[in-house]
């Protein structure tokens, strides 16, 4: 999403700010934790600003700065939420181009694939189409940043103390970054050489201890033991004397 807003759009340059904004957001954190820490030591509190008294005039003015920064940051995050949370529900169809219907889902989904000949058909009654997709007089679009913004600000409102939530949300989204996320980009990468290397592992395994490769009862069946090549339709002869190999080949 921000990769695509960025204008001339490169490798060089995307890499050039992802790393200049990274490294100065980890000297700000770096700074700011280290003094707080350093002024109050044991009496930190996970929120450091709660540690300044409420008249003091410097803390008043970081609490403006901060709000200042919360106000161009927020949206930023609830665009991102929303972004996933259409992808997954409505397969990316943010505006419910030609009404999300039976009949056009598929065509929408051609056309986001970049198919030519794909057409959405607007035409259609309008008994059969929502408009906008959304709910009361809300489109889709209006409708999800409501639903976003409601979901967050309800919390926000009941709880006084952020330090249990960023403690809630640091060990939950650091345990993902460091435990899970590794192990999924590597499945989604090299996900059918992991399978076949884990069934490589099991079938050694087995072997080791006696257990045949295959999970079917064919221990012990040999070449010899498959049938023979010949014409199934063949009925077998009665007499038991005569019955040879010839006799089902010929």
């Amino acid at each position: 999403i921000v990769a695509n807003s960025l204008e001339g759009k490169t490798r060089q340059r995307w890499r050039w700010v992802t790393n200049q904004s990274i490294t100065l957001s980890a000297i700000l954190c770096l700074v700011l934790g280290v003094c707080g820490y350093l002024g109050f030591i044991g009496m930190t509190q996970g929120d450091v600003l709660n540690n300044f008294p409420i008249d003091s005039i410097q803390a008043n003015g970081a609490r403006v700065l901060l709000a200042i920064t919360m106000f161009f940051t927020y949206p930023m995050e609830s665009f991102v939420a929303r972004h996933v949370l259409i992808m997954l529900v409505h397969n990316g169809d943010m505006d419910a181009r030609g009404g999300f219907t039976l009949e056009n889902e598929s065509l929408v989904e051609q056309e986001e694939l970049g198919e030519d000949d794909a057409t959405v058909n607007t035409t259609i009654s309008t008994g059969s189409v929502i408009e906008g997709g959304g709910v009361l007089c809300m489109n889709r679009r209006q409708t999800w940043t409501i639903m976003c913004y409601l979901v967050t600000l309800l919390p926000a409102l009941v709880v006084n103390d952020i330090g249990p939530v960023l403690s809630l949300t640091g060990a939950v989204g650091g345990s993902c970054i460091s435990y899970i996320g590794p192990g999924l980009v590597y499945l989604g990468v090299n996900g059918e050489e992991f399978l076949n290397k884990v069934g490589g592992w099991l079938d050694r395994w087995r072997r080791a201890r006696g257990y045949t490769a295959s999970s079917n009862n064919t221990a012990g069946v040999s070449e010899g033991d498959l049938p023979v090549e010949g014409n199934a339709s063949l009925a077998i002869p009665q007499d038991v004397d005569k019955f040879s190999y010839e006799s089902i080949t010929s």
